[in-house]
């Protein structure tokens, strides 16, 4: 009579838990391999500007909701706000640019051509109209939000130094009315910084 290979011996008791241990690093390193690069690809390459502002857009400074168009003058200015309220963006951008054009222009038209441009995702253009109504501009509440809308420009565009001073500068000034969506968006952007130097 043949010898049967006794399952249970300890060579084979060996051999099973290499085989199991080989099979749980693999599966291990696999994981860790395809974290590593789910975390690249989201936030590497030449997108990354683009789901940086996202991130930061959905998070921490979501799209200005408008000016009341009801109490605006003049009325084409008015309409292109509605628009911009209903997030007709494109639309509302050719009506500030047309007001733009009869040199109706002040802080407040040339804030909305900037953010109208962000939304549109135009990075160079938001951050022209941005700084131009923060040139114009006499304080208050458009002011303050060209200048958080200026570092979300800035992130889109790739310039996170420019991005990150906008943000300090504003979290810095605790009466500022951004000031705790300038701390987050920030943080946010600090916290790319390390991924990449990682």
């Amino acid at each position: 009579m043949e010898a049967k290979p006794d399952e249970y011996s300890d060579s084979g008791k060996k051999s099973r838990t290499k085989i199991l241990r080989t099979a749980t690093v693999l599966t291990v390193l696999a994981v860790l391999l395809l974290g590593s690069l789910y975390v690249y690809l989201s936030y590497s390459g030449s997108g990354s500007p683009q789901k940086l502002f996202s991130d930061i857009h959905a998070a921490d400074i979501p799209a200005d909701p408008g000016l009341n168009a009801a109490s605006l003058t003049p009325p084409g200015f008015a309409a292109s706000m509605r628009s911009f309220r209903e997030k007709k963006y494109e639309k509302a951008l050719a009506g500030f640019t047309e007001l733009a054009k009869t040199g109706r222009e002040n802080d407040t038209l040339a804030c909305y051509l900037g953010l109208a441009h962000l939304e549109l995702k135009h990075a160079d253009t938001a951050i022209f109209w941005l700084e131009k109504a923060l040139s114009m501009g006499s304080g208050g509440i458009i002011q303050e939000k060209a200048e958080i809308y200026l570092g979300l420009a800035f992130v889109l565009k790739g310039d996170f130094s420019s991005a990150n001073h906008s943000f300090r500068t504003i979290a810095a000034n605790e009466q500022h009315t951004f000031h705790n969506e300038a701390i987050k968006a920030e943080a946010r952007l600090l916290r790319y910084f390390e991924r990449e130097e990682e």
